[in-house]
């Protein structure tokens, strides 16, 4: 019910069916928003009782806000993202942001305006019309509290109760030109893109379930073309994920619909590759060394598929939610478990696939990464601390980091000397020996794209093996580029540990025998 402040009668009244777990109402209080436990927003007509639209959103909503108009929804997940969504258009979000953080979402007073994001990388402005991005980042480590009344001013607080005030950007952004018929690029800049290996090419998903592969070097260009020229569906769904086969040829995708679809690098267009699941929302996907295999995690089950011929080889539920995989191999596909179990998926000489246990930490194991020679894993746990595992001794490396915000992506070099994590706004950069990791510099960078992962350039020179420069899909002045990073530092060679056991490590990194001389 609503009623007035002036005389108490109830101006408004509204009967739902369940019992509604969240409600937003806008300023002139004619439109009212319930959210349910089924994941969806309903919005209804608060004089006439009439059902406007249904949201489907990603995740439970922990928080829902309407704009002052009632044209704009937002919703905050817990700490796993938001959404702005404009009510006359549900399927297709203005803004959709997931990933692990202290997640805000503000409406100025007009409601014209929306500051949204999360406090590990800083809150950005957008335009409520469009979803526009609107001037830089503001707030890195404070949390968001209020648009002033005139919404000249935004307001947030530090960690240490200091209270700052930021004048509000802008509006100066310009994006390339796309036909009103088909956008790939979205405004507010959270566009689903991933490089491929060798930083030349670029993927990108869009609302409408196409995949579009671009020349990094062209990028809004080859936009403006592929906005044109669309005949194909992929999903019947927005994509929501891409993962680039380590051989340049494929890259992969999922959609809101819990579909995956396969895509030719070298034309472009989909390969007769589709799975559809139920149950759980997709996670990530990975593929395996020589990309012959492409797995899905999706909650407590994996799925692994034959990417030539589309069989699907292993479909297995694994007991408890998992939120990281990598194949070291071909063969071998390692599962961070919700309990701090890493577990080993293979294929024995029978062709049997079996999960095993190989080690067990104290929290759960958030992100993993195999070396490039898959004798090496990188862990990252819910503690953000970092260690390494010797697949083939079955022990954590002594050494060990403690990054200080959650890893959204790690990556080895080349060579697979070193190891680089992205945060929020750092990529970290640390050695990897027998001896375990140990941390040498940062570098930050601005807010990457979602499905974003570090790339590294073609070619075996020193910048490539030692992970010295890197590149990274971002939102840069209203545009897509893949822009490159150089940490600052000229670092010397670097060698750490037992000399016995650096001399064995390096031996099998060279190939060397046991006969010919050590490695100077």
């Amino acid at each position: 019910m609503l009623w007035s402040l002036d005389d108490a009668a109830v101006v408004g009244e509204l009967v739902v069916a369940g019992g509604p777990a969240l409600v937003a109402v806008d300023a002139n209080a004619n439109r009212v928003a319930i959210a349910d436990y089924d994941r969806a927003v309903r919005v209804w007509d608060l004089t006439t009782g009439e059902l406007l639209a249904q949201l489907d959103l990603p995740r439970q909503p922990s928080e829902i806000r309407m704009n002052a108009s009632g044209q704009v929804l937002g919703a905050v997940f817990g700490n796993d993202g938001l959404s702005l969504t404009e009510i006359a258009s549900p399927g297709v979000p203005l803004l959709e942001e997931l990933g692990t953080g202290r997640w805000q979402l503000r409406f100025s007073a007009s409601g014209a305006w929306a500051m949204a994001g999360r406090s590990e990388s800083g809150f950005q402005l957008y335009d409520t019309r469009d979803g526009r991005q609107i001037g830089p980042l503001l707030g890195i480590g404070n949390d968001l509290l209020a648009f002033s009344n005139d919404e000249n001013v935004v307001v947030t607080e530090s960690a240490d109760g200091g209270v700052r005030f930021w004048r509000m950007p802008a509006a100066t952004i310009t994006v390339a030109e796309q036909t009103q018929e088909h956008t790939i690029w979205a405004p507010s800049g959270e566009t689903v893109v991933v490089a491929f290996p060798g930083a030349a090419r670029i993927a990108v998903g869009d609302r409408s379930g196409h995949v579009h592969i671009l020349d990094a070097f062209d990028i809004s260009a080859a936009l403006v073309r592929e906005s044109a020229d669309v005949s194909f569906l992929g999903h019947n769904a927005p994509v929501r994920g891409l993962e680039a086969s380590p051989d340049g040829q494929f890259v992969a995708s999922f959609a809101a619909d819990n579909s995956i679809r396969l895509w030719n690098a070298s034309d472009g267009l989909p390969v007769p590759l589709r799975v559809d699941t139920s149950g759980a929302d997709i996670e990530l996907l990975a593929f395996s060394k020589d990309s012959s295999l492409l797995a899905m995690l999706a909650g407590g089950r994996v799925t692994l598929v034959n990417v030539a011929s589309g069989e699907i080889v292993v479909d297995i539920e694994l007991g408890e939610p998992h939120a990281a995989a990598a194949f070291g191999d071909n063969e071998t596909l390692y599962l961070g478990s919700e309990s701090g179990t890493l577990n080993a998926l293979s294929v024995g000489s029978s062709g049997e696939w079996s999960l095993r246990r190989l080690w067990t930490g104290e929290a759960a194991i958030r992100r993993l990464e195999a070396s490039p020679s898959g004798r090496y894993l990188v862990l990252v746990d819910a503690e953000n601390h970092a260690t390494q595992f010797n697949v083939e001794e079955g022990r954590l490396g002594a050494m060990r980091l403690e990054l200080p915000s959650a890893v959204e992506d790690i990556a080895f070099t080349p060579g697979g000397s070193r190891v680089l994590f992205r945060t929020a706004r750092w990529v970290h950069r640390a050695g990897s020996s027998a001896a375990g990791l140990i941390w040498f510099e940062a570098t930050l960078v601005p807010r990457p794209l979602r499905s974003a992962r570090i790339v590294f350039a073609s070619g075996v020179d020193r910048e490539n093996l030692v992970g010295a420069k890197f590149y990274l899909p971002v939102a840069s002045d209203g545009a897509l580029r893949l822009r490159e990073f150089v940490f600052s530092s000229n670092e010397p060679p670097t060698l750490f540990g037992n000399k016995d056991e650096l001399i064995a490590d390096w031996r099998l990194r060279l190939a060397l025998s046991e006969s010919e001389p050590e490695v100077p």
